[in-house]
């Protein structure tokens, strides 16, 4: 499986969210002021599907960096290189 980076996620991310806050079906933006904009049940529902899927990629890619930072400090180690 393909682990997706931080960047692309983060792109995603706004770019989905963009696109739900954006259609009137799932979020009204009152002109007046924040507290009048409010998602419907449809775009609350879009809201946690989308996060349900965005989360565990979200903790992949953590850990995925996570990993090669190790195996770097390992290596780096073994070379004699120090961040000191």
């Amino acid at each position: 499986m393909t682990v997706l980076d931080k960047k692309f996620l983060k792109d995603i991310t706004y770019g989905a969210l963009l696109e739900i806050v954006s259609d009137p079906d799932y979020y009204y933006h009152s002109p007046v002021g924040k507290e009048y904009s409010h998602f419907s049940d449809k775009g609350e529902q879009a809201i946690v599907d989308f996060a349900k899927i965005i989360a565990y990629n979200m903790l992949e890619a953590r850990d995925a960096e996570d990993e090669q930072r190790s195996r770097d400090i390992v290596l780096n180690e073994l070379k004699g290189k120090h961040d000191d």
